[in-house]
């Protein structure tokens, strides 16, 4: 046992060391890479300047939408808490910054020990929450050294992942000793936490079930959108690489039996927008930033418009899902009640697609057969209809992991 912690220790100082070296012979080439205001907090913490209760650590938006509803309830229910979220993207952190004006938001500073150290002596947080899958060895023992508890929030770990991380359990386990309890979303992820870890865990649930949308009109939507009531609307929501061609292909065989029908494309990454474009070349297609003109495709080019098109629509299609990405969240189109149709591919969200499915509340396609499955759902539109009700009640089933969690958090704050 001894051995084994020496040897922990060891690994750790070395690499520390060679990551402190390698940063400051880096740091040049870091100052460039990382020029403008927002970048620089990845290695200048200096600006959060006043302490927080609780720092909350979130990848990017599909972490961050997911303790949006828990960030919020924290805020109602403790008043005086001030929490700052970390999150490794700037879209994730607009995003955040975006759920309330008590919070602040920053992008993670680089997991080397100075850094580290830096951040949680200006935070001075009494918890930290990590959202998911975000295993950070320097963020972990530095929290240890201030004697920070950790807390693993909507925690989840896909079957390839800890397989990968198992080959590091024991150095996990030992710069983890301040991860004091795994909030995770089924008992396999659960299991698989509690192996890397070995430290209390519970089944927690998902709390994307428990996140609370605008109540939007969508009538109301699809006359601000340019859309009439007869339409059949398909969104291919958070598309990824060579799905738009899919769908495209998909809605041109579909268009040529089925005049009122309209797609609307959101792509994942607002980054790969000249791509796009590129790839409209000749067909009529409007931008969401500019809808003066409407037309059979439109494309959305600004953050934050997915769960209005979710709520106009009459198919959500989850993006990520055709090819091999893991899959994005289905719960916010099954929020809304829509028909939903999701790829082969959904790792990353197989517990909601698991209940969804259970309740015969969503279609699993693939892309040799997207195009015969959204005609038999068009061409039987009334009978489909219900897909999208038993979906509205999948969520309402499984609202309860918010109580959960916030029972566990409760625990650690009174500490």
């Amino acid at each position: 046992m001894i051995s084994k912690v020496c040897a922990m220790i060891i690994v750790f100082l070395l690499l520390t060391v060679i990551l402190e070296v390698l940063y400051f012979i880096l740091l040049p080439f870091l100052l460039f890479f990382f020029r403008n205001k927002t970048d620089l907090e990845r290695i200048k913490v200096s600006s959060i300047k006043e302490s927080y209760n609780i720092l909350i650590h979130a990848a990017s938006v599909g972490e961050v939408n997911g303790i949006k509803q828990l960030v919020l309830t924290l805020l109602e229910l403790n008043p005086a808490y001030r929490i700052l979220i970390t999150t490794n993207t700037s879209t994730g952190r607009r995003t955040a910054q975006s759920i309330s004006e008590r919070i602040k938001a920053v992008l993670s500073p680089l997991d080397i020990f100075h850094l580290r150290y830096w951040q949680l002596s200006l935070i001075q947080p009494k918890l930290i929450l990590i959202a998911e899958t975000e295993i950070w060895p320097t963020l972990l023992y530095t929290a240890k050294k201030f004697r920070i508890p950790v807390i693993f929030i909507n925690a989840r770990v896909s079957k390839k992942t800890f397989k990968s991380y198992l080959w590091f359990k024991h150095f996990i386990r030992w710069s983890g000793r301040s991860v004091k309890h795994i909030c995770a979303q089924t008992e396999a992820d659960r299991i698989r936490f509690n192996a890397l870890f070995n430290t209390f865990s519970s089944k927690t649930g998902n709390l994307k079930y428990s996140v609370e949308h605008s109540d939007y009109d969508p009538d109301k939507l699809r006359s601000e959108w340019g859309y009439q009531s007869q339409d059949r609307i398909i969104v291919f929501g958070s598309s990824r690489p060579g799905e738009e061609q899919l769908i495209l292909e998909a809605f041109d065989v579909l268009k040529s039996s089925i005049e009122n029908l309209k797609l609307i494309i959101a792509p994942r990454h607002l980054e790969r927008m000249e791509e796009l474009k590129t790839q409209m070349t000749g067909r009529n297609v409007s931008y969401y930033s500019n809808r003066s003109t409407t037309s059979d495709i439109m494309v959305i080019d600004e953050m934050g418009q997915l769960l209005k098109a979710y709520a106009l629509c009459d198919i959500a299609i989850i993006g990520g899902s055709f090819y091999p990405f893991g899959g994005h969240n289905p719960l916010e189109a099954a929020y809304y009640g829509r028909i939903i149709v999701i790829g082969q591919y959904y790792d990353s969200c197989r517990d909601p697609v698991k209940k969804l499915r259970s309740a015969q509340a969503i279609k699993i396609s693939n892309a040799e057969n997207l195009t015969e499955d959204l005609k038999i759902i068009l061409f039987n539109y009334e009978k489909h209809q219900e897909m999208g009700n038993k979906a509205r009640l999948v969520i309402e089933y499984n609202k309860d992991s918010l109580d959960k969690h916030l029972e566990v958090i409760a625990q650690y704050m009174r500490r």
